[in-house]
């Protein structure tokens, strides 16, 4: 069971970098921002190239920018 479950707060965010973004700047005091699905893939397909990705980088970016 999920405390204060509210469908209304559930996003669908294609762009994997947005996605990230906007669960950081949901996230409260105290809260947790689990991201999953990646691992330790190193690379994201776009527009059908195999890009270099890592979340860990991209969630560093997005909180220095925040």
């Amino acid at each position: 069971q999920v405390d204060n479950f509210d469908e209304e707060n559930i996003y669908k965010i294609l762009d994997r970098g947005k996605a990230i973004e906007k669960a950081l700047k949901l996230a409260q005091k105290d809260d947790l921002v689990l991201i999953t699905g990646k691992g330790c893939e190193q690379g994201i397909v776009e527009n059908g190239d195999l890009k270099p990705w890592d979340d860990r980088k991209v969630v560093r970016e997005k909180l220095k920018q925040m």
